[in-house]
């Protein structure tokens, strides 16, 4: 299903919905996108709610602006509680050229989300001839993390990033959250993150970019990723922190992949490219 309106907001196997419980849904072999906003294959926009035990496979997203690999936008508190979420998000289709904006593995872009038990299994790159552009706010569980009006938590999940290619164009990319915003406390926990990166700048394992005064805690976070920079920060658990207000606890965790930025290498916590 491919939707080339701008009239239409969602595209999605529901468009939006409002509190309540989503539950014991498969989707397989799901084929969507649109120019507008916020595609997933099974919400476009969530306010509120539980969403429990989502199983998708052989899902292909492709979206000009917000996509997640469950939902697009949850846009009030929304728990996400066993998702097991296979997704390739792709830049471009026979219907039309498209890109990708902001993408998550369970869920695009979210305010304060609480997440449980995700197994996740992400894929971004080009299709045929087609590039990646205006890549920016990529997660393995949230693109965009928004925690103004409550806090966010990932916990006991399992992210595999098989690729992130978008080497000129791709900004504030993490294994777990892309860009983290907001007033209130965020926790990662008891969480695993794999695979490999590949973007301009603002890259890392667990989260990208901190643009946050709240508190971040990462907690028993496990990272094996190779992280290929362009222009600047790259690190193995935190791209860059734009915050000065922003506390930042890592407690029980480890990086054990590989950064690069450009021809320089290593394995410590972070790398500014030249």
């Amino acid at each position: 299903f491919y939707e080339n309106s701008t009239t239409i907001r969602n595209a999605a196997l529901f468009g939006r919905t409002v509190g309540g419980e989503m539950k014991n849904v498969k989707l397989l072999n799901f084929d969507i996108g649109s120019n507008y906003i916020s595609v997933a294959p099974l919400i476009g926009e969530a306010v509120g709610g539980l969403i429990e035990n989502i199983t998708t496979r052989g899902v292909k997203i492709a979206s000009i602006s917000t996509s997640g690999g469950v939902v697009g936008n949850a846009s009030s508190q929304t728990t996400f509680r066993n998702i097991d979420a296979e997704t390739n998000f792709k830049a471009g289709s026979v219907a039309i050229p498209f890109r990708i904006g902001t993408a998550g593995g369970v869920v695009g872009q979210a305010v304060a989300p609480i997440i449980q038990n995700a197994k996740v299994k992400m894929d971004i790159k080009p299709e045929g001839s087609n590039t990646l552009s205006e890549l920016s706010s990529v997660g393995g569980a949230v693109g965009y993390l928004q925690a103004n009006s409550a806090g966010g938590k990932i916990e006991n999940s399992s992210i595999v990033i098989t690729t992130v290619d978008s080497t000129n164009d791709g900004f504030d990319v993490g294994g777990v959250i892309g860009k983290l915003e907001g007033t209130n406390p965020t926790t990662i926990s008891s969480t695993s993150v794999s695979g490999k990166t590949v973007g301009k700048s603002t890259l890392g394992g667990a989260v990208g970019l901190v643009n946050a005064a709240g508190a971040l805690t990462i907690d028993k976070v496990n990272i094996l990723t190779t992280i290929v920079g362009n222009t600047r920060a790259v690190g193995g658990v935190i791209g860059s922190v734009s915050s000065s207000s922003s506390t930042r606890t890592v407690l029980d965790s480890y990086f054990a992949g590989e950064i690069r930025c450009g021809n320089r290498a290593g394995s410590g916590t972070t790398l500014f490219c030249p």
